[in-house]
């Protein structure tokens, strides 16, 4: 990942934030729309894995715990997030990728497209550009995932693991190996 990302001048501060995300907005969804939340212990070890993921890519000045780490999220977003032309690029091409991986039909891409920005928290929008979707699409979606929340947490537990790297995508058809992803020059040994 370090190679990756090292041919783009980024802040330590903005790999911080994107580490954040990937931190809390599973926590959020799980809350929201899973079949139970997270308990305090599952989100501490989800934090420390990231924790450890960013030290791995020597991101610095990583908080200790959870609510530190929150606070710095909520005033880095006060203080940084508004609109960008750069940010709706990322947005819309992002979300070609989503429906591509879902298979969501070109004549429901309209509808699909102002589902995922219903779901979206309002300032995240706003920083997409993004205008947000008239109340009844609002409410119509979040009817939708109580229902899937509901269902979800009638469901008995899975019996097996389903790996998303055995999953067909149209970009890995026969499925991949995390180790082999990235910028290699050449496959790692």
């Amino acid at each position: 990942m370090n190679d990756m990302h090292s041919r783009f001048r980024i802040r330590n501060e903005d790999f911080l934030y994107t580490l954040s995300t990937f931190v809390f907005e599973p926590i959020r969804a799980l809350e929201r729309y899973g079949p139970r939340p997270m308990t305090p212990v599952e989100q501490r070890g989800w934090f420390c894995a990231y924790r450890r993921l960013g030290e791995r890519m020597g991101i610095t000045d990583l908080p200790h715990d959870l609510a530190t780490f929150r606070a710095w999220r909520e005033a880095f977003e006060q203080r940084e997030m508004r609109f960008a032309p750069t940010n709706r690029a990322v947005a819309d091409a992002t979300m070609t990728v989503l429906f591509d991986m879902l298979k969501v039909p070109a004549f429901t891409r309209g509808l699909a497209r102002q589902a995922a920005i219903a779901l979206m928290e309002p300032q995240v929008a706003e920083a997409f550009g993004y205008p947000r979707p008239n109340k009844a699409v609002i409410a119509a979606m979040e009817w939708l995932m109580a229902l899937r929340k509901l269902v979800a947490g009638a469901l008995p537990d899975r019996k097996s693991l389903r790996l998303q790297s055995r999953r067909w995508l149209p970009t890995y058809p026969s499925g991949y190996q995390i180790e082999r992803l990235g910028t290699f020059a050449r496959p790692p040994a």
